[in-house]
């Protein structure tokens, strides 16, 4: 589904298959190949690419991430295949497009047709271990399937770190692999949770602005956020964008001390050398790119994210300029360790290109949401066409040299518009079809509802 002949006859579309069905006798019934190295997982929540040094951000937010991503596997184009956290880390576990999983919506949970990474893993073997920053990545909503500890009680790095290195000292130490997911919300809104010296780190003189134009500023984008759908959106001044995106960075840079913290505990513990280790995001966020802020659309500020992947062994870097998604994450961390993965899954293998070779064939990635009219992108070696399924309003960006996606080109291009939307409608209605059945959340805890509070998430 990845490639399906995407250029055969100029976008022709004669390829486009139905996806199969993977279930978890698929995943039981295969042979394991045998099992590798240690997996680590650091997922950090909205945190957006392009303000990070690697992918060329002029603050200095990311020194420790810039040095692991020199020696690594950086992707420069990696896409999330959803705008917000639900869909997009289900995507990530799982290695499916989020119609295909189903959980495109709030109140839906992981099916039990759909096998994560954990429980793939625990069945070779591994032992599994998640240590998540509740909210949507709560229990309730199924994530936590498959792992031996599946620890959702929040806080933040700050709480969270310390529960890792408990855990790393007790049950890193034999040779018996193992997956640990790390997730944190540190970088998402509220941007002033970050603790000093960093929340005012990239103020003038260090200097917190008075607290009256904080306050200000904290009303100000809820008003632009609650009013994003209206005739004229509202907006906000220069000064108020400045603060918000200070602020944003200097959580960046508190994540990005961690970070460096966290895996010079790793080498001092011996684990850094032999682990497979991936740092990535479900999503980014926007600052006014599009006329809003938080993250709901589909254009690269929201959509590109940060993917590093560093090889057992792994001391030069490797840069992929190619596009990719979230969603081969799995299949790629299977290979690695010498399983195979499952028929039906929709990401790929992205193996040959840590290896450093270049793709065999052109590559797309494909987002979807359910804002904006239930909209969905496509992304090809170098457009990037939005599409609204109820309106038909159809955007086309060269993201390459317009990454911000400031000049819609749609109108230079139509017949290249026009095919990329039609493959995006078709391809809907294809992995529609193959769909697992929709499971709701059977209840939400009142320790969830009051982090996804916290989050900025109130109302609906």
């Amino acid at each position: 589904m990845k490639r399906i002949g995407f250029l055969l006859g100029a976008l022709g579309l004669a390829g486009l298959a139905i996806l199969a069905v993977a279930t978890r006798e698929d995943w039981l019934d295969r042979p394991v190949l045998g099992t590798g190295r240690s997996i680590i997982i650091i997922d950090i929540d909205t945190l957006r690419a392009d303000h990070l040094g690697h992918y060329g951000y002029e603050r200095e937010t990311s020194p420790s991430f810039d040095a692991f991503a020199a020696a690594a596997t950086a992707f420069s184009w990696a896409f999330a295949q959803a705008p917000f956290t639900i869909p997009s880390q289900t995507s990530i576990l799982t290695g499916l497009y989020p119609t295909h999983h189903g959980r495109i919506a709030v109140e839906s949970a992981l099916p039990d047709s759909v096998v994560p990474l954990a429980e793939m893993l625990g069945e070779a073997g591994y032992r599994t271990a998640a240590f998540v920053d509740g909210g949507y990545m709560s229990t309730e909503y199924g994530l936590g399937r498959g792992f031996d500890l599946y620890d959702d009680r929040a806080g933040g790095l700050a709480e969270i770190g310390p529960r890792v290195e408990g855990w790393l000292d007790a049950n890193a130490a034999g040779e018996e692999p193992f997956l640990l997911l790390i997730h944190s919300y540190d970088v998402h809104t509220p941007y002033e949770s970050s603790p000093e010296p960093y929340q005012s780190m990239f103020f003038i003189d260090g200097a917190l602005p008075s607290a009256e134009f904080r306050a200000i500023c904290g009303m100000e984008m809820l008003r632009v956020w609650d009013g994003r759908n209206s005739e004229e959106p509202p907006s906000l001044t220069e000064e108020q964008l400045a603060y918000l995106v200070d602020l944003y960075d200097g959580g960046i840079r508190y994540v990005d001390t961690w970070l460096g913290e966290f895996l010079a505990g790793l080498r001092e513990r011996g684990l850094f050398d032999d682990a497979l280790i991936v740092f990535l995001s479900d999503h980014g966020e926007e600052f006014l790119d599009h006329g809003g802020v938080m993250h709901d659309k589909l254009h690269t500020p929201v959509t590109r994210i940060p993917l590093v992947i560093k090889l057992p062994e792994q001391r030069e870097g490797v840069e992929v300029d190619a596009v990719v998604e979230s969603i081969d994450v799995l299949p790629t961390l299977l290979e690695a360790v010498g399983l195979r993965a499952p028929e039906g899954i929709d990401g790929e293998s992205l193996l040959p290109l840590v290896g450093g070779r270049a793709p065999a064939g052109d590559r797309i990635a494909v987002s979807e949401s359910p804002f904006y009219g239930r909209s969905l992108a496509v992304a090809t070696d170098r457009h990037h066409m939005l599409i609204s399924r109820r309106t038909k309003r159809v955007q086309l960006y060269e993201f390459r040299a317009d990454p911000r996606e400031q000049a819609d080109v749609s109108a230079e291009h139509p017949e290249l518009s026009g095919r990329l939307a039609e493959y995006a409608l078709r391809w809907h209605d294809a992995t529609e079809q193959a769909a697992h059945e929709r499971k709701e959340v059977d209840g939400v805890r009142p320790a969830t509802l009051e982090q996804l509070e916290a989050l900025g998430y109130t109302g609906d």
